[in-house]
């Protein structure tokens, strides 16, 4: 037997959604591009302003990346509540990072090293 025939309800399954699969294909495709966008600006155009070291611009690199896929959803909504949630939790541990510091000061009478 070369083939076998699937019976009328699974054949509708199997090609109920072609339009969902070209735009989670094109959504994919799209962040990829991106990711690839944003570690070449971190790693070429920006490490050449602001190079600390190759290393550091690599690892630079791979976070960008990880924002990008972070913060690119399938809507704008979606995007800009991604991208508020970041800033938030970006704040909380700047603002955890400065209690830490104000207190390793206060008791050392130094800064940490």
């Amino acid at each position: 037997m070369k083939g076998a025939v699937l019976p009328k309800t699974q054949q509708k399954e199997m090609t109920r959604y072609p339009t969902e699969t070209r735009l989670v294909f094109l959504h994919g495709s799209t962040l990829s591009i991106l990711c690839v966008i944003s570690y070449w600006l971190i790693t070429h155009t920006l490490a050449h302003m602001f190079s600390v070291s190759r290393d550091d611009d690599l690892l630079g690199g791979m976070w960008a990346v990880v924002a990008t896929i972070f913060v690119y959803r399938y809507g704008y909504d979606e995007s800009v509540g991604a991208a508020l949630s970041r800033i938030g939790a970006t704040s909380l541990s700047f603002a955890l990072f400065l209690s830490t510091c104000s207190f390793s000061r206060s008791t050392s009478g130094e800064w940490p090293r």
